[in-house]
């Protein structure tokens, strides 16, 4: 397709000159041809042939334009409702095509999402579901269909979440995800911060719990209005009571859609004072937590409500460890991954092992979660470095850590030492061991990781 452009132009060109040129150079140039094309073309430019030459080049050039050897892109079946064609390359052209092999499908993967409320489940429309690149969002039946994504060798935590529901997470191998069961969701806890008595009340002591109570699992309300009117409801039916007190919140109508409070109270006693939190669910009236701190002066009163705010979320925080599952048979090493809900804010959360017969923990890994709640370790190891030919069996614990406790954990790592830390005496206030998973390590191919999550302790 070019070369017979680049002639059809070239010649139009080179006859256009010699029509244009003056007589005696036309003339001279016309010598120098051997006869008879000398005459001929003399004639041609002489009867004005020459226009129609090039009249006639331009219907080969338009031609060529028209007609290019290559493929020609339409519009996307997206866009144009059909079928994207192609033209054949031309016979002449010197350009090969090369097309992409195709794309194994990937499967599609598809659940209902329900919640349960009076025992009893009850569809989530409008949930967001996410797997990998691929989105959904529930019907009003909680139905949703998603897209697996490319397999990577690492089974990828599915999400779904909900303005007005704590996140769920499942593994993409969930037989929930093949029409089996749902996916339940927990409604959010709709929170207010309240000070149980009227002398008490304190702007900074209150803003201080509300941001530490603050994450994606709280609705906290935070209006002064509604706080105010839950308040007058509470004082109204008081009776000397304690506002927090199940006779006082049965006779209260309307908590204008909070579904928890948060009491504080301060209790000076002798040489201290007593800096006390209580969670209240207002539909049983019933206290689900209580937590307290015992504080030097009132200029810790804010420091204390920080304290006393994650005392109250390690109480309540949940965590799953999903990959691996439980039973499940490891080398040396294996990748953990699960989630991490309501967590404190100042705690640390860690990855520990234990050996069957063994109550002593191995701390390895410190784990940070994503914002919605997600973490993932690369590589814990189990065990000894040398090979373990029997099966051996270890457990893998999640550990949420105050601060002292985390420091504790952090110079136990660094010192080297394989004797193991006792975490199971700690008391409510330093640690919180949560959920585990059983593990049985049996060496056959053992293998190197490719990584390892930061701030990973000695092999064990």
């Amino acid at each position: 397709m070019d070369y017979w452009m680049l002639t059809a132009w070239i010649c139009a060109g080179l006859l256009a000159i010699l029509c244009w040129l003056p007589e005696p150079a036309r003339d001279h140039l016309l010598e120098r041809l051997p006869s008879p094309f000398d005459d001929l073309l003399d004639d041609w430019l002489q009867r004005g042939l020459v226009l129609v030459l090039l009249m006639s080049l331009s219907v080969p050039v338009a031609f060529a334009l028209s007609s290019p050897g290559v493929i020609v892109a339409a519009d996307s079946p997206a866009e144009s409702g059909g079928t994207a064609t192609a033209t054949s390359p031309s016979p002449t052209s010197s350009a090969t095509e090369t097309t992409a092999p195709p794309q194994p499908s990937r499967p599609s993967l598809s659940g209902r999402v329900v919640t349960r409320a009076n025992n009893k489940l009850t569809p989530i429309a409008g949930a967001t579901v996410t797997f990998g690149d691929s989105h959904a969002v529930t019907d009003d039946q909680g139905r949703f269909s998603v897209v697996a994504p490319p397999t990577s060798g690492r089974t990828l935590l599915l999400r779904v979440t909900h303005n007005e529901y704590v996140t769920s997470f499942v593994r993409g191998d969930d037989a929930r995800l093949t029409g089996t069961g749902a996916i339940e969701m927990t409604p959010r806890r709709r929170i207010v911060v309240l000070a149980a008595g009227a002398k008490m009340e304190s702007g900074d002591v209150r803003r201080a719990l509300e941001q530490q109570l603050q994450s994606n699992d709280i609705a906290l309300l935070a209006d002064d209005g509604i706080r105010d009117k839950i308040l007058q409801e509470l004082y109204r039916y008081q009776e000397g009571r304690a506002l927090y007190d199940q006779r006082t919140l049965q006779k209260v109508g309307s908590f204008h859609g909070a579904t928890h409070g948060v009491f504080w109270s301060i209790d000076h006693g002798p040489g201290a004072l007593e800096f006390e939190v209580r969670l209240v669910n207002f539909a049983t009236t019933d206290v689900e937590q209580t937590v307290s701190v015992r504080l030097a002066s009132e200029d810790q009163f804010r420091s204390g409500a920080s304290y006393v705010a994650d005392l109250l979320l390690a109480k309540l925080t949940t965590v799953g460890i999903l990959t691996p599952q439980d039973g499940a048979r490891t080398g040396h090493w294996l990748s953990v991954e699960g989630f991490a809900l309501l967590r404190p804010k100042t705690w640390t959360l860690w990855l520990s092992v234990v050996p069957d017969g063994n109550t002593r923990h191995y701390p390895q890994h410190h784990i940070t979660a994503q914002n919605d709640g997600a973490w993932y370790a690369s590589a814990v190891y189990v065990g000894p470095e040398e090979k373990v030919v029997r099966p051996t069996g270890y457990r893998i614990y999640a550990v949420y850590a105050n601060p002292e406790l985390t420091n504790a954990i952090q110079r136990y790592i660094d010192g080297g030492s394989n004797s193991g830390l006792d975490l199971n005496s700690c008391g409510p206030q330093q640690c919180a061991v949560l959920g585990h998973v059983n593990v049985v390590r049996l060496d056959t191919a053992d293998r190197e990781p490719t990584g390892r999550a930061e701030a990973s302790g000695p092999a064990r």
